[in-house]
Formats: C-alpha cells, structure tokens, sequence
C-alpha cells in the first residue's frame, strides 16, 4: 500500500469516526424541537434506510440480525484477530492502523444512525397528540371502566377460540408465516381509522434462539439497522400474534415501547379474524388489570371474576409458564439495560413506560365513548 492511498483512507476513517460527536450534539439539539423531528425531512434517512437495507432483509423469511448476530459477529472478531497476529508478525502497522480505525468507522456510523435517525424519534410528538386521543390523566371510574369492556370482549371472542390441554388458546396450528402475513395485511386496515399509522410495515421474523431469549422476558425485539422485526416465537401463542403487531409497529416509525404496544393491540382489533382480536383484548387485558389491581382490589376482583373460566384458565398458565422462565440475574439484568436506554432517550418512567400503554387504552375509552 502506498503511502498516498495509506493517508487518504486513514482520514476518511477518522473524519468517520468524528461524525459520531456531531450526532450527539444533534441529537441534544433536535430532541428540543418535535415539530423538526416529526417533520416529513427528518424521515427521509428512515424510509432511506428502511427501504434499501431494509428491502433487503424484508424478502429473506429468517432473521438476518440474528444470524449476524449468531455467525457474522464472532466470525469478523476471529477474522480481525488473526489478521492483527499477522501483521504484528509482519510489522505492518499501517495495515493494523486501518483495520482498527476502520472498525471505529464502520461503528461510528452505526451509532450516528441510531442516534440521528431512531432514537431522536423518541422526541417527536406523541401518538394520542398525532392521533387526536384524549391522554389526560387516568381516574379510577375510567380505569374500571376500560377493563370491563376489555374483559366483555375477551367473554364474547373466547366461546369461538381453542384452548389445549394446558389452558393455552390455539389457531391454526400456531402456525407464524401465515399469522405474520396477515397481521401485515391488517395494518391496511387500521391506517383506514388512524391514518397517522403507515400501511406498509416490515416483514416480521421468529427468532431461533427464542427459549433462552424467554428468560430475559423480552417478547420481540426491533433491530433499526436491519429495518427488521424479531419475535420471541417460544411465548405463548396469543402473545406472538400481539408481538408480531409490536414489532411492526416499530417498522413504521413509532420508536416508543408504549405507543408500540397499543398499534399492536388495534392492529389485533381490526384484524378482522376473532383469535387475533382476542390476542390483542388479551394483551390489552393484562395491562389493563395490572393497573387496576394497583389502583383497586375489590375493583379488579369483580372484572376478574366476571371473565370466562377458559379466559381465567390461560391468564393462569401464562402466569406459570412465566415462572418456569423466572431468572433472577437475567431479567434483571435486562430490566436494568433497558430502564437505562429508556430513560437515556427522554422515557423518565424507565421500564414503567410500557405501563403508559394504560393511559392509551383509557385514551381509545373515551374516544369511543364521545364519538
């Protein structure tokens, strides 16, 4: 290698490497003014990259960020490493000088696209203030009230649903292809009630190493670089089916775990297919009665006892089937990881976040009560 060719591509490593201060200060900057963050520029390198990398990794049926994950990662860590052994042999530090800046380059990159482009986002107007749903604070009287409801239709669709011999419900020989497709499909559907809800999300993608996965209780994971959606297919089926709405929720570029999980619950609603209706009032069910039992005991024993055996029945197995995968250390490691990233983009709640999707269902409440 020249020394010519040596310099130029060494500065263009490190003019790399220096984007990523320029990102953290954009994004101190830009997480002041949500009408620049939400305004149709600043999607421009989202739907850039969603529809280049993320075309890509949207055809194959598995998950392409597991498999570099799994084989990529480990395979370029022994690469760099041996190549480094020879050089050092050879005394070319040039070569080891490029290698090295070259691997902060490529991860500079990495991070200002993570930080410019999704993370950013998490600074951007709200869903109930881009829907036009009423998040004012909750009472108790609308919190029962939603639950209720919540549990009414979970009674109404569980006389048509499956249940086998341990309580779980089963469509369709919990198959995931077809599900995923059609929960994809859905969304064409909701855009028609919230139009602020894209119709054309990502391809969603069961994760193979989903059993050890299922100790850190994570249900789906969203990978921005990939523009693509991964599912925990080791849960219960009626949360896969909820997972699948959640993670392509993200895909459309709603960035908040709260507002996230609410696109999959509507998107479940208007499926047009009961048992993916049931998943989501399941889901919807769970969060909502949690809530509640905090707020009032007696008030959730009465929408507990009001639901049908079979729909008592599968919350009690999912409850169990969530103890055999209690680990201490793991899940709170993860719990601490992801309170730390929450609250490092502006989610104050940590993890108590994801209970704001109370808020949202409350929301839906009253907007279908004045309509």
């Amino acid at each position: 290698m020249t020394d010519k060719k040596f310099k130029l591509t060494l500065i263009i490593n490190i003019c790399l490497i220096g984007l990523f201060p320029v990102s953290v200060v954009f994004y101190f900057i830009a997480k002041n003014y949500p009408d620049f963050v939400g305004s149709p520029f600043m999607k421009i390198p989202f739907y850039l990259f969603k529809y280049t990398i993320g075309a890509v990794s949207n055809i194959l049926p598995f998950s392409l960020s597991e498999a570099i994950l799994i084989i990529g990662i480990p395979f370029l860590i022994i690469f760099s490493i041996i190549k480094i052994i020879k050089w050092v042999k050879q005394d070319n530090l040039k070569k080891i000088a490029l290698l090295l800046t070259g691997i902060f380059a490529v991860s500079s990159i990495m991070a200002c696209y993570f930080i410019g482009v999704w993370s950013v986002n998490f600074h951007g107007y709200d869903f109930a203030k881009l829907s036009g749903l009423d998040n004012s604070p909750v009472s108790k009287t609308e919190l029962y009230e939603t639950t209720k409801i919540l549990a009414e239709n979970l009674n109404r669709l569980s006389q048509n649903i499956e249940y086998d011999e341990k309580g779980f419900s089963t469509y369709n020989n919990n198959k995931f292809y077809k599900m995923e497709k059609e929960i994809r499909q859905s969304y064409k559907n909701l855009n028609k009630i919230y139009p602020v809800i894209g119709k054309y999300p990502q391809r969603a993608k069961p994760i193979i190493l989903s059993k050890p996965l299922t100790y850190t209780y994570i249900a789906g994971i969203y990978v921005p670089f990939m523009a693509e959606a991964n599912v925990n297919i080791n849960f219960p089926y009626f949360v896969v089916v909820q997972s699948v709405g959640h993670e392509m929720a993200h895909s459309l570029g709603f960035v908040r775990e709260d507002e996230a999980e609410f696109i999959g619950y509507l998107v479940c609603k208007y499926s047009e297919n009961g048992y993916y209706e049931y998943s989501g009032y399941m889901n919807a069910y769970i969060y909502a009665s949690n809530a509640l039992a905090k707020a009032d005991k007696k008030a959730f024993a009465k929408v507990y006892n009001s639901l049908d055996e079979k729909v008592r029945k599968e919350l009690s197995s999912y409850n169990e089937f969530m103890n055999e995968y209690r680990n201490q250390t793991v899940s709170s490691v993860t719990e601490k990881v992801n309170d730390t990233y929450l609250k490092g983009n502006g989610q104050t709640d940590g993890t108590k976040s994801y209970g704001r999707m109370v808020d949202l269902l409350v929301a839906e409440y009253r907007y279908n009560l004045h309509k």
